[in-house]
């Protein structure tokens, strides 16, 4: 992939984060073992070379897990990187967040080891507008 979509918040020129539209969520254990909660696939883009780590906000804490990875397990944050692929700019992860009710849902991103920066990921529901 050479550039994320216009779907994509691109945060620290790292890592992609869906914000631009609503991600599906279905039905799904959420700790698979019968906790009811929703699961919505999502894709994690991160540049080649660069080290990422996202967490869910104080605000979604117990209420929100998110994973990328094979397998993706849930988690309160998960660190990506560096991973050198010389024919790709643009690496894709496969995961996703899980959540006991759709919503918006503030994740916290860092980007080599930098302060983290906050946005909104659409889980099954939309977001505010920003402003």
């Amino acid at each position: 992939m050479d550039v994320p979509d216009s779907g994509y918040t691109v945060v620290g020129d790292a890592v992609a984060v869906t914000t631009g539209r609503v991600l599906q969520a279905n039905p799904s254990s959420v700790d698979g073992g019968g906790e009811d909660g929703f699961f919505a696939k999502d894709g994690l883009l991160v540049r080649r070379g660069r080290a990422v780590e996202l967490r869910v906000g104080d605000a979604a804490a117990g209420r929100a897990w998110l994973g990328w990875g094979s397998p993706a397990v849930p988690g309160a944050q998960v660190r990506v990187g560096p991973c050198d692929q010389p024919s790709q700019e643009w690496m894709a992860f496969a995961g996703g967040y899980w959540v006991l009710t759709p919503g918006c849902l503030p994740v916290q991103v860092s980007v080599d080891g930098g302060p983290p920066r906050e946005v909104l990921v659409p889980v099954g529901s939309g977001c505010p507008a920003p402003g």
